[in-house]
């Protein structure tokens, strides 16, 4: 992302080391202000997914390149959930070998919600659809600190997300816990 806020994709062919063969895009921003760096992942050479968090504070960027061309951002609501003022943000990304990309991301409270926040999940296909978004119940209490860690994605529909998280006892925070949610069969545990 330059000081312009333009993302500018450069491609390399795969086993080229010739700097003629170097490409470079400017993605469209449309009306989208980021306010973060992206996440980028491809599943091949004519398959790959940017995301970004966006100033808007309800939604997330999306581009996508399917068959080696590049999408307009799309921008993909998140619901608030639990939380009554929402900064949805984009942490991982998985593209698996079937093409098919998944994000997993936090909405974050206002500052008198604390926690780990409130998690969700959305896949785009390899042909560009974008699904609807998921929020998995996280297998930790709702009023500890924590994050997401990992994102795996081997194919689509079979994600494990990771993470950690500390309780506060009142005295300090207790050691770490891992967690783990897995998807099945394009199912996150509700």
């Amino acid at each position: 992302v330059g000081s312009d806020g333009v993302i500018t994709v450069a491609r390399f062919p795969l086993g080229s080391t010739d700097p003629s063969k170097y490409t470079q895009q400017k993605l469209a921003m449309s009306t989208i202000r980021l306010d973060s760096a992206p996440l980028f992942d491809c599943a091949s050479e004519t398959r790959c997914v940017i995301v970004a968090k966006s100033r808007d504070f309800s939604s997330f960027a999306l581009w996508q390149m399917v068959g080696g061309v590049w999408s307009d951002p799309v921008t993909v609501p998140v619901p608030v959930g639990t939380y009554t003022t929402t900064t949805p943000t984009p942490e991982l990304l998985s593209c698996a070998t079937d093409g098919t990309c998944t994000v997993a991301g936090r909405a974050q409270g206002s500052s008198t919600q604390s926690g780990i926040g409130q998690t969700f999940i959305v896949s785009a296909s390899a042909d560009g659809k974008v699904g609807s978004v998921s929020l998995p119940v996280m297998p930790v209490p709702t009023s500890t600190a924590g994050s997401l860690v990992s994102l795996s994605c081997p194919t689509g529909g079979r994600c494990v997300l990771g993470g950690n998280y500390v309780i506060n006892a009142g005295r300090g925070y207790f050691p770490g816990r891992a967690f783990t949610i897995v998807q099945s069969a394009g199912t996150w545990p509700a």
